[in-house]
C-alpha cells in the first residue's frame, strides 16, 4: 500500500496496471511494486497476445476502465484501487484474481459481465471464514462500482494496517 501511495504522490501518479505479479518481495520480507512508468511501452507488447492472456490480464482493470475504449495507459488512481482490491482478495483467499466461488467463468467471461455493469455487480468472492469482516469490506469497498466510492489510497491504508491482525513470525533459522 505504501508503494502506491508513493506512486500516486510523485510525477508518475498511477501505477495503470497493478496486479499480484507486480507485486515483489525483498530478502526483508518488505512488498516492492514493478512494471510502473512503463505503460508508452505496453501498448506495442500487448497486441501480440493470445485471446485468454488478453482478457487475463485485465481480471486487476477497474470497470470504468474497461469500458473505455482506449483507457488512459497510465490508467488512473481509483483504478489503482479497485487493483488493490483484486490483489487483497487473492492473498486474502489465496486463490487466482477474481475467483467467484462456484462459478467456473472464464476470463472473457468475467470480463464481458464486468463491461456489461449487470446488477447486482459481478464481484470476486469474499470469505469471512478466510480473513477478518473488516478485510471483506474494504475489499468491497475497493471494488466499488463508482469510483468515487472507493477509498481514497489513505484511508484504504489506513484500513488494511488497521484490519491486518497477522501476527510477526521468527523467519530466523535456528543455529544446530
Amino acid at each position: 500500500m505504501e508503494g502506491m501511495l508513493f506512486l500516486h504522490n510523485s510525477v508518475i501518479l498511477s501505477h495503470g496496471k497493478l496486479k499480484s505479479s507486480n507485486c515483489v518481495v525483498d530478502n526483508r520480507f518488505v512488498l516492492k511494486i514493478t512494471d510502473y512508468g512503463l505503460s508508452s511501452f505496453r501498448s506495442q507488447a500487448d497486441s501480440g497476445k493470445d485471446a485468454h492472456a488478453y482478457y487475463a490480464q485485465r481480471l486487476w482493470m477497474a470497470p470504468e476502465l474497461l469500458r473505455m475504449e482506449a483507457p488512459p495507459p497510465p490508467g488512473t488512481q481509483k483504478g489503482d484501487v479497485y487493483s488493490f482490491g483484486i490483489v487483497l482478495q487473492e492473498v486474502a483467499l489465496r486463490r487466482g484474481a477474481f475467483f467467484l466461488e462456484g462459478f467456473p467463468l472464464s476470463p472473457k467471461e468475467i470480463v464481458d459481465r464486468v463491461v456489461l455493469g449487470e446488477w447486482p455487480c459481478l464481484r470476486p468472492t469474499v470469505d469471512p471464514q478466510a480473513h477478518s469482516p473488516e478485510l471483506g469490506q474494504l475489499m468491497q469497498r475497493c471494488w466499488a462500482e463508482e469510483p468515487t466510492e472507493r477509498p481514497e489510497p489513505v484511508n484504504a491504508h489506513i484500513a488494511s494496517s488497521s484490519s491486518n491482525n497477522v501476527t510477526p513470525v521468527n523467519m530466523s533459522i535456528p543455529s544446530q
